[in-house]
């Protein structure tokens, strides 16, 4: 099975030397809240969100407008 299309990226973007990802979606620990399958969130994956969290120390959150039900910020991180 294939991974996920923004897992494959963000480890494109690290093997590039990426160092600050800013992301807008809701967070892994939100996935559960929003009544899909758990492995998917309405932006990134399970996986994705995994990997974030390894490699990337979250530095800053922003609330932001969301559709009713989602529960989407905008986070900054940078490598840990």
């Amino acid at each position: 099975m294939e991974e996920p299309w923004e897992l494959t990226t963000l480890k494109a973007y690290e093997a590039a030397g990426g160092k600050t990802v800013v992301y807008v979606g809701e967070r892994h620990e939100n996935i559960e809240t929003l009544g899909g399958p758990l492995d998917v969130g309405q932006t990134a994956s399970r996986k994705f969100q995994i990997r974030l969290h390894s490699k990337f120390a979250l530095a800053q959150r922003v609330a932001i407008p969301t559709w009713l039900y989602c529960s989407d910020d905008l986070t900054v991180w940078k490598l840990k």
